[in-house]
């Protein structure tokens, strides 16, 4: 494992590189409350012949926190995962993007900016495999047709299951509570998600505390776009969705096809955190639909 910093014009992010430099690149992008070692497991299993890079997203883990919240919009977020690839992959290369809860809404993001050609990214994108983190506007969306079309129970359940997005929106006491009772807050979290009794185990070290009360920004900075709408992306995307997962029911995803034209839906029998209770069949889906779209690549090259 070799580590490396990259400073942007706010902060400082931690960046871990696995595996031969030469070798298809995947990085991996972690959610809340989260940080890179939440992929360790997969990475591990990646890294023998996957060029695979994690980085601590800003204000978790080792990275640097930006100072006010405008610093956590998905814009800056964006920005930081182009300066991650053009650091880790020079000359071009493109990257199998994942991307696991806010990590997979960070990821369409970074898809839909790709689609722009004066964009850094365009063109370093090669494929996306999301698991448990629709984008905003496809959330947002998702609200907006279920109740025209009558389907106010699925609504109803999938905000019911979303209520921590509207509780983050209050100041000062989602601080107050994760300081005071973060720490247990983890452990009933793990036992509930079987994460203390998987082979893997928590995620979740001393930082806990910290990365929650930072991340809680995330849900802040970035709650208008739900009324935006999707944008088209035109690029191969893994959609994985656990079925047993709390927080993004699988109907969520449905009719993604619309603005996904090159989408494959794999469902996987897992909690929320399947990257660190199933990380070999995780592995497993990555490492197979990167081979699907590197074959073509190499065949013309």
């Amino acid at each position: 494992m070799r580590t490396s910093w990259i400073e942007t014009d706010d902060v400082r992010l931690r960046v871990e590189h696995r595996g031969p430099s030469e070798a298809p690149a995947v990085l991996l992008l972690h959610g809340f409350p989260d940080h890179r070692g939440v992929w360790d497991p997969v990475a591990d299993r990646l890294g023998d012949d996957h060029h695979v890079v994690t980085v601590d997203v800003r204000g978790s883990g080792d990275s640097e926190a930006p100072r006010g919240r405008s610093g956590y919009r998905i814009e800056r977020l964006v920005d930081d995962v182009a300066a991650v690839v053009a650091h880790a992959l020079p000359g071009g290369r493109p990257v199998h993007l994942v991307g696991h809860d806010w990590g997979s809404i960070q990821g369409w993001a970074v898809l839909e900016r790709s689609m722009r050609p004066e964009s850094s990214l365009s063109g370093r994108i090669a494929t996306f495999t999301s698991i448990s983190g629709p984008s905003l506007e496809a959330y947002g969306e998702f609200v907006r047709s279920g109740l025209r079309r009558g389907r106010v129970l699925a609504v109803g359940r999938q905000l019911v299951r979303s209520w921590y997005a509207a509780a983050f929106q209050l100041p000062v006491l989602p601080e107050l509570v994760l300081g005071r009772w973060g720490p247990v807050i983890a452990d009933r979290l793990a036992h509930a998600e079987g994460l203390a009794a998987s082979e893997a185990g928590s995620p979740w070290d001393e930082g806990f505390v910290r990365d929650a009360v930072h991340g809680v920004n995330l849900y802040r900075a970035n709650l208008g776009r739900v009324l935006q709408r999707p944008t088209s992306v035109d690029l191969p995307v893994q959609l994985v969705v656990p079925t047993r997962d709390r927080y993004v029911l699988p109907h969520l995803h449905d009719g993604l096809e619309r603005h996904v034209p090159n989408l494959s839906r794999v469902e996987l029998v897992a909690g929320h955190w399947a990257p660190r209770t199933q990380p070999e069949l995780v592995a497993d889906l990555v490492r197979g639909f990167v081979a699907e779209q590197e074959r073509p690549l190499r065949v013309v090259g």
